[in-house]
């Protein structure tokens, strides 16, 4: 089991459906949450009243997620949290669980190993660690939170999905 890393729109999706925290929690065990993250969820949340904040406050005291930090590396056009994201995950040698396409890119010219949330659903799957059809569940109620997929990347997931 390896440990994995969050970027501030894994964690808020996570937070947001959590049955999508709890595969994580299985699959990886360790969650790290990097500062610049937290500081970015907390202050966007705080904005809009999110109740995303006072339950990443909960699974921090419980030790659900743990914090982390390290110097971002200079990624170019990426975020701060993204870049903090990528260094702890590189440092820690952990999954970096991101949905940013930069990120991507970025992490795989570093060797870090970059997973979307369905990329991490499909891994799942694969492993037999959660059903077919509950990760075809989870794909649908990321987009229902407003995850955005086109709609060719929405069936190519869950073809993928149904061939794992």
């Amino acid at each position: 089991m390896n440990s994995a890393v969050f970027d501030s729109s894994s964690l808020i999706f996570c937070l947001k459906i959590p049955r999508l925290l709890e595969v994580a929690r299985r699959r990886f065990g360790e969650l790290f949450v990097p500062a610049s993250v937290l500081e970015e969820v907390r202050k966007g949340g705080k904005k809009s009243e999110a109740p995303e904040v006072p339950l990443l406050e909960e699974l921090l005291a419980k030790g659900v997620f743990r914090n982390a930090s390290a110097k971002p590396l200079p990624y170019g056009s990426i975020g701060r949290g993204e870049a903090e994201a990528l260094a702890v995950a590189l440092a820690k040698k952990a999954f970096c669980l991101s949905d940013d396409r930069k990120a991507w890119s970025a992490g795989n010219a570093s060797g870090v190993k970059v997973l979307s949330m369905p990329a991490m659903l499909i891994a799942c799957c694969r492993k037999k660690m959660i059903e077919k059809k509950e990760a075809a569940g989870l794909v649908e109620r990321l987009v229902s939170e407003g995850y955005y997929l086109k709609a060719t990347d929405y069936l190519e997931i869950i073809k993928a999905i149904d061939n794992a």
